[in-house]
């Protein structure tokens, strides 16, 4: 796409638009903007003559003749854009058809590495998250938290003291006297 020199710069034709167009559609004829841009073919036609819509494609399994199943997928072009595209390519010269062929390799290409960083970039970030779980960072204060997966060996406690715990004395009485015996204990440490 050819940028317009300065002194001939066109706004966007669409209604309520201030944008400086980027060029006219091949369609129609309207002057456009990035935001009025087909999302198909952004450098050809308006978002009006070239929606996502009119380019709707139907997968299928792969099946042949015997109605066996083999592994890959039917993509039909069901769209009326393809349609179109059919018999404006049909009427194409054979300078036109190599331009063509040309251009839409180049955009194939384009979006072939686009996909290709994309998937890059969203490894990086799923790694990245899985060292987060493996790392706990609390992002108000900073602090990370190495979690192991491998158990450790526990530290065992420096033995102290023990302190008398009530509740475990009780159950210990409980359990270890009869009753005749437990009466004699209250009484005792009621006197």
């Amino acid at each position: 796409m050819e940028a317009l020199p300065q002194e001939r710069i066109r706004h966007c034709s669409f209604v309520n638009c201030t944008e400086d167009a980027l060029t006219n559609c091949h369609k129609c004829g309207k002057w456009y903007c990035l935001d009025h841009a087909s999302e198909l073919d952004p450098t050809k036609y308006c978002s009006d003559c070239l929606k996502v819509e009119d380019a709707t494609l139907e997968q299928a399994p792969l099946l042949d003749t015997d109605g066996v199943r083999h592994q890959g997928k039917v993509i039909r072009p069901v769209g009326n854009v393809f349609a179109q595209n059919g018999k404006l390519i049909h009427e194409m010269t054979d300078d036109e058809l190599k331009e063509y062929i040309v251009r839409y390799q180049q955009a194939v290409h384009d979006c072939e590495r686009s996909l290709d960083y994309s998937r890059i970039t969203l490894g990086n970030a799923l790694f990245e998250a899985g060292h987060r779980e493996i790392a706990k960072v609390t992002r108000t204060t900073g602090e990370v938290v190495f979690i192991s997966k491998k158990p450790t060996a526990q530290v065992k406690p420096r033995k102290t003291k023990a302190t008398l715990d009530e509740d475990a004395l009780t159950s210990f009485i409980m359990k270890n006297l009869s009753p005749e015996q437990l009466a004699k204990f209250l009484a005792k440490k009621k006197a």
